[in-house]
């Protein structure tokens, strides 16, 4: 009788623990200028039926085109590309409401970021026009320090006359193991990684690997390849 209990107990229970979440804030970057947004805006998206509904709006921030959450989700960086007056801007996130309180801005030290990613030390930008990367370190309060190192990337590549006149940075992004940043430059066909040290300050990326464009389509065909065995 007591086993029969314990059963359908852990029937009852079985469906309430093992709920998936269904409804999840959708955080939206946009540019303000030139057209007629006016900032972040948060949606309220069920996964279900794919709806969403207008929560808040973070007006009086200029073009925060890419965004990123911190690890524990109650902070929230956003590039603002401006061309050469661009700046990082920080926000306390507030995961119940999908409101965004302003902590700090600061500039990026480079034309046009459009990628940003953040861990629990730091907050690391891709600057496109002005071809570098900036890290800047988080403060207790969630808020950014001025820039603790910038890297600026000088090559061009096979097209002068279109977009590799220049170094053009537009991806940063840590690799699984958090030991190295995956740094991408369009304008000059290179992929490059760095070793990561967080509390390095101005050593906290160092140059460990560069690889051309043909290297990494090469190790990416081989990936696939890899890949492809593994399944079949």
């Amino acid at each position: 009788m007591k086993r029969n209990i314990a059963i359908l107990l852990m029937t009852l229970i079985s469906p309430i623990a093992f709920a998936q979440k269904t409804n999840y804030n959708l955080l939206i970057g946009t540019y303000t200028a030139p057209g007629k947004s006016e900032g972040i805006y948060t949606y309220n998206f069920n996964t279900n039926n794919a709806e969403s509904s207008l929560e808040h709006v973070t007006k009086g921030t200029a073009n925060p085109s890419y965004l990123t959450l911190s690890p524990d989700s109650k902070f929230v960086y956003a590039v603002n590309e401006t061309g050469n007056t661009s700046t990082v801007t920080a926000f306390k996130y507030d995961a119940k409401t999908g409101t965004l309180t302003f902590l700090n801005k600061v500039d990026s030290h480079g034309a046009d970021p459009c990628f940003i990613t953040a861990d629990a030390k730091n907050v690391i930008v891709a600057n496109y026009s002005g071809g570098s990367l900036a890290v800047f370190a988080r403060n207790a309060d969630g808020s950014l320090s001025e820039a603790v190192q910038v890297i600026k990337h000088t090559g061009k590549s096979i097209d002068p006359k279109g977009r590799q006149e220049s170094a053009h940075v537009h991806m940063v992004k840590f690799t699984p193991d958090h030991k190295h940043l995956i740094v991408n430059d369009l304008g000059e066909d290179q992929t490059y990684i760095y070793h990561y040290n967080p509390t390095g300050k101005d050593q906290t990326l160092t140059a460990r690997k560069v690889l051309k464009q043909m290297q990494v389509q090469v190790q990416g065909t081989l990936l696939l390849v890899r890949m492809v065995k593994m399944l079949t």
